[in-house]
């Protein structure tokens, strides 16, 4: 399966525009979405059959519109017609707040478009003890390829490009929620109990596509800590120790 135009969403602070330029270089430039004063980034991903255009959608924490950015998202994705319409989506999400992020990946998915989810800032999740759960991940979302990214320093950015080229369709569609269209969520009181719906699931997933780890080394060292800062005495005296010295450091 081959693409002839890509768009790039996340959430606010994801880096997803560091992965939009990883992706496309100088082969890129700045225009507005048809109605609005929104800034509309385009690019070319060169390929053996041409060039895939790519769109780097405005930065929203969900597809339903609260503002004139995630109204130009909303009208891109619920009209086929549109002159921005994607064949596919990457999906730009901060690694180490899955949660959070996940909201906006499972509308997108619930749309039926060909999706990958990019985890960006792999590094910072990983230093938290963060592993993501390929497996149990294909098991639930089939055909939705996952890659791990630091986009800042291109780290699985060339793991993107291949799988561009070699194409991606979800297999197996289960949706998040059921009967799931956008037409149907603009409704304020629906978006509000389908977000609840959404975030129940969410949770349930966690446990099972991400593995927690904190090494045994650490944890002793914090609670030798916490025995003596917290302590009944020495943690008085330490505090009082400290206030002095900043007292000094001030004066």
């Amino acid at each position: 399966m081959s693409f002839q135009k890509i768009a790039l969403i996340g959430n606010p602070n994801t880096g997803k525009t560091s992965v939009f330029n990883r992706l496309t270089g100088l082969n890129q430039h700045v225009g507005n979405f048809p109605g609005v004063t929104v800034d509309k980034k385009i690019g070319k991903l060169k390929s053996e059959n041409g060039s895939i255009e790519i769109i780097d959608l405005p930065g929203t924490y969900s597809i339903y519109p609260h503002s004139n950015d995630e109204k130009v998202v909303f009208d891109v994705l619920n009209n086929a017609t549109h002159p921005d319409h994607p064949e596919a989506l990457l999906v730009v999400i901060d690694a180490s707040n899955l949660e959070r992020n996940l909201l906006l990946f499972t509308q997108v998915y619930d749309l039926n478009i060909p999706v990958m989810l990019i985890l960006n800032m792999s590094d910072v999740a990983y230093r938290a003890g963060r592993e993501f759960n390929h497996e149990a991940f294909q098991k639930r979302f089939p055909g939705v390829p996952v890659i791990e990214t630091n986009a800042r320093v291109g780290l699985g950015i060339d793991k993107i490009i291949a799988t561009i080229k070699t194409g991606f369709k979800i297999t197996d569609f289960r949706p998040v929620i059921e009967n799931y269209t956008l037409k149907l969520a603009i409704d304020p009181t629906s978006q509000s109990e389908e977000t609840a719906e959404r975030y129940k699931a969410i949770q349930a997933l966690i446990p099972a596509i991400v593995n927690f780890k904190t090494s045994a080394n650490k944890k002793i060292k914090v609670n030798r800590l916490d025995r003596i800062l917290v302590h009944p005495i020495w943690g008085y005296l330490i505090f009082t120790v400290m206030l002095l010295l900043l007292f000094q450091l001030i004066f």
